[in-house]
C-alpha cells in the first residue's frame, strides 16, 4: 500500500492546497493546536511531493506535538507521554535528515534537529545543530533572518553570561525590527530577574509587536485571540508593572 501511494505522488501541489496548508500550520502555530495541522498535512503529504518548506512544518507539527501539547495532557501517564513524544519527536527527525539529504543548506532543518536534541536534554548536539543553522543565517540577506534562541541552550546548562551574549550577538545579527529576537531577549530578562534590562528594551518590544501584528500578518486567522498574542501581552505587562530594583 505504502509503494502504491508513493508511486501515485505528483509534484503539482495546487495553489490552493498550498494556501490549505498555510492557513493550516500558521493556525495550529500560533493557537497550539497541532494534531489538527497534522492531520491536515499529512492527507496531501501521500498524494503530492512536498516542498521542502511545506515539508519543515510537517516536521515542526510533529516536534512541536511532542515538546509543547502532550506534555500539557494530565489524562495520560508520565510514561505514555513520554512514549508519544518519542513518537512524535522520532517522525520530526527523520523528516528534517530527508530535508538535509535533499537540500544540504536547508537551515531549518539544522535547526529542527536542534530543537530535537534540545528535547532530549542532549545540549552538545543541541548547539552542535543551532551553530550549523546560525552559520547558515548569517549567509542570507538580513532581511531573510529569524530568532534562533541558541542562547536558551546555554541558559539551560546554567551558563548565563554565554546565553545573554548569544541572544544579543542574534540580535544584532538579524533585521533590528525582528520581533522574535528582542521578544527572546526580554524573555531571558524576565527569566533571570534582570527586570532594569527588560524595561530598557521595551519600549522597542512594543514598537515592533504594535506594527507585526496590527498588519495581521497571519491573515484574518483570529490571531489577536491566540494564546501566543496573548502571552505576549501579559509578559509586557509584568515587565512594565515590575520594579525596577
Amino acid at each position: 500500500m505504502k509503494s502504491q501511494i508513493k508511486k501515485n505522488k505528483t509534484s503539482a501541489m495546487p495553489k490552493e492546497i498550498l494556501e490549505e496548508l498555510r492557513q493550516a500550520s500558521s493556525f495550529s502555530f500560533s493557537h497550539k493546536s497541532y494534531v489538527s495541522g497534522i492531520k491536515i498535512f499529512e492527507k496531501y503529504e501521500k498524494k503530492y511531493n512536498f516542498p521542502v518548506d511545506q515539508l519543515y512544518k510537517l516536521g515542526m507539527l510533529y516536534d512541536h506535538l511532542a515538546i509543547i501539547e502532550i506534555k500539557e495532557k494530565k489524562e495520560l501517564s508520565a510514561n505514555e507521554q513520554r512514549k508519544l513524544s518519542d513518537k512524535y519527536l522520532k517522525l520530526a527527525e527523520n523528516i528534517y535528515k530527508r530535508i538535509i539529504k535533499k537540500s544540504p543548506k536547508y537551515l531549518h532543518a539544522f535547526y529542527g534537529l536542534g530543537r530535537i536534541a534540545n528535547a532530549r536534554e542532549e545540549y552538545k548536539k543541541t548547539l552542535h545543530y543551532w551553530q550549523k543553522a546560525f552559520d547558515l543565517m548569517l549567509k542570507q540577506p538580513k532581511k531573510e533572518r529569524g530568532a534562533l534562541a541558541i542562547g536558551g541552550v546555554y541558559e539551560k546548562m546554567g551558563n548565563l553570561k554565554k546565553a545573554e551574549e548569544c541572544y544579543k550577538k542574534e540580535r544584532i545579527s538579524v533585521r533590528k525590527d525582528d520581533f522574535g529576537t528582542i521578544f527572546n531577549l526580554s524573555l531571558f530578562y524576565e527569566r533571570t530577574n534582570q527586570i532594569k534590562k527588560a524595561k530598557k528594551i521595551l519600549p522597542t518590544l512594543e514598537k515592533i509587536f504594535n506594527k507585526e501584528f496590527k498588519k495581521d500578518i497571519y491573515r484574518g486567522l483570529n490571531l489577536k485571540a491566540s494564546p501566543w498574542i496573548k502571552s505576549i501581552k501579559e509578559h509586557i505587562i509584568k515587565i512594565k508593572k515590575a520594579p525596577s530594583a
